[in-house]
């Protein structure tokens, strides 16, 4: 079958899936999805491989210069040259001149090994093009990070996106006069580069990031400087000794954040929005979503593991979509956001969280639907609390008057869990709620180990919700080894400053309460509603915090007696296998929800449940109507005894 059959095809089940025809049930919905998905995988491999095979041609034949020119399309001047198989650049007071490929090339997996002299600097740069008469391109930077004369910042050392994005903490540098691997991956506005099997760089070319970063760098003054497709790669000649070797083309897969191997995602349930294998060290974590206009959504997390930056500024990525989940487009870059919840009121949109693990809490707003955003810098402009916090991407409600959110104070001592205190923060929603003393935070309640006889090791990631006598509660999630299966409610006063909790009457039996889980109120049934991760007879063996293989939709008509209603998600294996920390939000008869999860990848899959390697968009369609038969076939097999 052909690229254009495969497109044939995808708009035949687009109309379809775009028309008034009834909406089909969860697990049917996400068969489709899945179907659309792999089709749309077929297409992408298709494209790539037809790329790929353009641009397989070697850069380098390792005998002569054949196919690179000066930039002004002459024959290589003499300083550079080809020895023992490596392209060779003699040192020289006198610059030589960039060099340049006589092809231009598009998306590209480039691998290719570099060693530079003491105190030298070189680049490699890739889509270069003419630029007001200059010709410019993103640079991969390649320096002497210790010996440069001139002194070397973040964003020029070795392996960063010259003078825009710096390398992470994952870089090892050989020292000069050593060889050194790179590699740079490039798939659309995506772009990696790796340095000695490290993925030190990746970014999104037009984000909103990209932009802020490009005007306050030596490129403003170029118009939609990087944001071409295609260019030409050049070597760059700044009068340092400097050596190429070994350049390889790989296949351009859909692989996101830079793996080789050719990512395969069509067995994952819902719509994948971001993906980020293990090998990189970070993990996707709190997931959050919006609705910004008719079929406009936001979705976001944050990274986390050991390749990430959680424990000293933290990264938040955002994503949009403006056709109702089917796609989805990365759009900024938060640095200094973590556990944070994505919410609207009026014409604004926030992100309220901490700054990194246990930091700060801020808040970042947007009055343009997403696109530009404040940052916090103080009391007066989104830093609203200090002290070590704690929390997750959770409800944020509108009652009597004020904005609610659930918080822990995590300032007790150091141990997970038993470090954390519930409380609640709220403000009046005509306040300026980037202002720390519009904001009331509740007097902090420790939890108590002797709880639960004995077995109450922490409370955490409360929920605000509204209570059928109109009060506000926080419904706290309860880590109780190892069964699980309950959450703690806390009553919390009008005025929001103070808060109570009995043991023997509010600690209520709840499925899927030792994992983070959403709840809210739908008018037209009158229930609440969540989405968490019920642990069934059958996985009772493990215990329940760290069971997230199923994902169960719940409800109650009064917060303290719950009931399965249908498993929208499952997987058997619950060890590499999770979906977790959903947030979700009511749309009609519908539920949407963005999901923390960790699934097969084609790369060696997820670190563990825990660890995350997607952000997946799902819809639960007509929620109110689903029964536990209208559950995904994969968990009805499982609860019939079959494999």
């Amino acid at each position: 079958m052909g690229f254009t059959d495969m497109i044939m095809i995808l708009e035949k089940h687009s109309t379809f899936a775009t028309s008034n025809a009834p909406r089909m049930p969860a697990h049917h919905e996400n068969r489709w999805l899945q179907f659309v998905t792999m089709l749309a995988a077929f297409a992408l491999v298709f494209v790539s491989d037809a790329i790929a095979q353009s641009d397989s041609q070697p850069l380098f034949d390792g005998k002569t210069l054949n196919g690179w020119t000066t930039l002004d399309g002459k024959p290589v001047r003499a300083g550079w040259e080809v020895v023992d198989g490596m392209i060779h650049l003699k040192p020289s007071a006198k610059s030589t001149g960039h060099i340049v490929t006589e092809r231009e090339y598009g998306d590209l997996d480039l691998s290719f090994e570099w060693k530079i002299a003491q105190g030298g600097n070189s680049g490699l740069k890739y889509r270069v093009r003419q630029y007001d008469g200059k010709t410019l391109g993103c640079e991969y930077q390649i320096i002497d990070d210790s010996k440069y004369r001139k002194g070397v910042e973040p964003r020029t050392s070795a392996g960063a996106l010259y003078g825009l994005f710096e390398p992470n903490r994952q870089k090892h540098l050989n020292p000069s006069g050593e060889f050194n691997s790179a590699r740079i991956v490039i798939r659309g506005d995506h772009v990696d580069h790796w340095l000695n099997e490290r993925l030190i760089v990746s970014i999104t070319i037009g984000s909103d990031e990209w932009k802020s970063r490009v005007a306050r760098s030596k490129f403003s003054e170029f118009k939609e400087f990087g944001l071409n497709r295609r260019g030409k790669i050049m070597l760059t000649d700044h009068g340092s000794e400097v050596w190429y070797r070994n350049f390889k083309f790989h296949p351009v897969h859909e692989a996101v954040h830079g793996s080789r191997e050719p990512l395969n995602t069509s067995t994952v349930p819902g719509v994948v929005i971001a993906h980020y294998p293990k090998s990189t060290g970070k993990y996707v974590g709190s997931p959050g979503i919006a609705i910004v206009g008719s079929g406009v959504y936001l979705a976001k997390h944050d990274e986390f593991g050991p390749g990430s930056t959680e424990h000293s500024s933290a990264i938040t990525q955002l994503y949009r979509s403006e056709n109702a989940g089917t796609t989805w487009r990365h759009t900024h870059t938060f640095d200094g956001l973590f556990w944070a919840s994505i919410f609207t009121l009026d014409d604004a949109v926030y992100l309220l969280g901490t700054d990194k693990h246990h930091g700060n809490v801020v808040i970042f707003r947007s009055l343009d639907g997403g696109k530009s955003w404040t940052k916090p810098t103080d009391a007066e402009h989104g830093v609203l609390r200090g002290g070590e916090n704690h929390t997750a991407p959770v409800p944020v409600v509108i009652h009597n008057g004020r904005v609610w959110r659930a918080m822990e104070d995590a300032g007790s001592g150091t141990v997970w869990g038993q470090r954390y205190s519930a409380m609640m923060m709220s403000a009046p929603v005509s306040a300026n709620l980037l202002k720390a003393s519009n904001w009331t935070f509740s007097k902090p309640i420790a939890r108590k180990s002797e709880w639960l006889g004995g077995k109450f090791n922490a409370w955490l990631e409360g929920n605000a919700v509204i209570a059928p006598d109109n009060k506000i509660l926080n419904i706290l999630r309860v880590d109780y080894k190892p069964e699980g299966g309950v959450a703690a409610i806390v009553h919390v006063s009008d005025d929001g400053r103070s808060a109570q909790f009995s043991p023997d009457q509010d600690i209520i039996n709840f499925p899927g309460g030792a994992t983070k889980f959403t709840i809210r109120h739908d008018a037209k049934s009158n229930l609440y509603w969540t989405l968490s991760n019920f642990t069934p007879e059958f996985h009772r063996d493990t215990p329940a915090p760290s069971t997230r293989n199923t994902l169960a939709l719940a409800s109650s008509p009064d917060l303290r007696n719950w009931t399965v209603q249908s498993v929208v998600l499952y997987h058997p294996d619950a060890k590499h296998h999770g979906f977790q920390y959903v947030d979700w939000l009511f749309e009609g008869s519908d539920l949407i929800a963005a999901s923390r999860t960790a699934y097969d990848d084609g790369l060696g899959g997820a670190h563990q449940f825990h660890d995350a390697n997607y952000l997946t968009f799902h819809r639960i369609s007509n929620f109110q109507l689903l029964k536990m038969a209208d559950s995904t076939p994969e968990y009805l097999n499982r609860l019939r005894g079959r494999n």
